[in-house]
This record gives structure tokens, C-alpha cells and sequence, in this order.
């Protein structure tokens, strides 16, 4: 059995972007075509992964590659398996310990070549997939979300005021200094 933190904790993740650049605004007088004059084509793509990894009493470290897509023959638009695998390779050797990895199911981390690949490394490569859609996980408005509901449910039924048939419901207390306005509507 592996001891508890014998492997750096590792997450994993990647991104895009297009390197065209974004439609622009300029003020021009009524009545004539705005002109804006770009000297780049938009044809290229720029893509990163990066990996965080994290020990107990260890610097946390930022592991990266970054790939230009110029349109070229043979050029790989984004990371594939082969530049995956270099990478987790170089992140083992800088890292010089075992690694578990956390990481999504994108097509190119599930495919059978990596697979294979992960297999063949199970004496310092461990890999653990999040489920596809788990919203308590989720960093960015996932753990909101039950809290938002339940105080707005308390909000309105602590807040209601009996109504006749013509008239809007009211508060009949104030609403507290820096209530966020999503909660009393």
C-alpha cells in the first residue's frame, strides 16, 4: 500500500485561444464607414496546459507548455497524446517523485494510445477522473447555488405579506443594509 502524500497531487488542465485579432470600434463622423486596418490574418492558434502540482511541506509548482498553431503541414492544432505524454514525462523528472493525477476526460486523456501509455507507468503515474458534470466540485458558481436557493425561499416566506387581488406583495420589514438584490425579488 502507497503512503498517503508518497505522490505530488497534480491537476491537470488546458486551454485555447485564436490569435485573430478581436473586431474593434472607432468613432468616425456620420455618414462614414468606420475603417479599422489589421496587419494580421488570423491564422494561427495558441494552446497551453499546465499542470499545479502540490506536497505537504513542498513548493507548489506550475508546470506548462505552450504550443503555437501556425497552420503548417503536419502542425498539430492543439495537444495531442504525444505532447501529453512528453510533458507528464517532464513534469516526473522535474518533479523526481510519483504523481497522482486529477484530470478531465477530454478525447485526447481517454483515448486508447494514452490509456496504454498510463498503464505501462503505474509505478509513479496514477490518474483520477472527476465525474463529467459535478456541480459541488465546480470552483466557479457551483457552491453557491443550494445556499442562493435556500435563502431566497427563507427570504420570501419570512418576508410575505398578506395581498388583495389588485395589489403586489410588499415587505413588511426593511431590507437589510448589503442584502444583494437577487434575494428579495
Amino acid at each position: 500500500m502507497r503512503a498517503a502524500w508518497s505522490f505530488w497531487l497534480v491537476f491537470a488542465d488546458e486551454s485555447g485561444q485564436g490569435l485573430r485579432p478581436p473586431k474593434g470600434r472607432t468613432w468616425v463622423p456620420k455618414g462614414r464607414t468606420p475603417v479599422l486596418e489589421v496587419s494580421y490574418r488570423g491564422r494561427g492558434r495558441i494552446s497551453i496546459a499546465a499542470l499545479i502540482c502540490t506536497k505537504p511541506g513542498r513548493r507548489t509548482r506550475l508546470i506548462y507548455r505552450v504550443m503555437v498553431y501556425h497552420r503548417r503541414a503536419g502542425e498539430s492544432k492543439g495537444f495531442d497524446a504525444a505532447a501529453f505524454k512528453t510533458l507528464l514525462q517532464a513534469a516526473h523528472a522535474q518533479l523526481g517523485e510519483p504523481i497522482s493525477l486529477v484530470w478531465d476526460s477530454l478525447p485526447a486523456h481517454v483515448c486508447a494510445e494514452m490509456r496504454d501509455w498510463i498503464a505501462a507507468r503505474q509505478d509513479w503515474l496514477l490518474v483520477y477522473r472527476p465525474p463529467a458534470y459535478a456541480p459541488d466540485l465546480k470552483g466557479g458558481r457551483g457552491h453557491l447555488v443550494q445556499p442562493t436557493r435556500q435563502a431566497r425561499q427563507f427570504y420570501r416566506l419570512r418576508h410575505r405579506r398578506a395581498r388583495g387581488p389588485d395589489q403586489k406583495p410588499t415587505q413588511t420589514h426593511a431590507v437589510p443594509a448589503g442584502t444583494p438584490g437577487w434575494l428579495h425579488r
